[in-house]
């Protein structure tokens, strides 16, 4: 991938992600871990239930829902 100023990287984005919207987020979560994969739980978004999960190239992948 060639980023700006011609620098090529495959160095898989830290902040940058979509983010997918789930309708029931636990028995996503269950789903996935039932998969070998572990989701990594985090609450820093108030209103909203969320985990995140890698691709097989290192990019972050986040799954959410509502809370309540």
């Amino acid at each position: 991938m060639e980023a700006p100023g011609g620098k090529v990287t495959d160095v898989p984005a830290r902040k940058a992600h979509p983010g997918i919207l789930v309708t029931n987020l636990d028995a996503f979560a269950r789903y996935v871990e039932g998969r070998g994969l572990v989701p990594e739980w985090d609450d820093a978004f108030p209103g909203m239930r969320r985990f995140y999960l890698r691709d097989n190239n290192g990019n972050r992948l986040e799954f959410l829902s509502p809370a309540g």
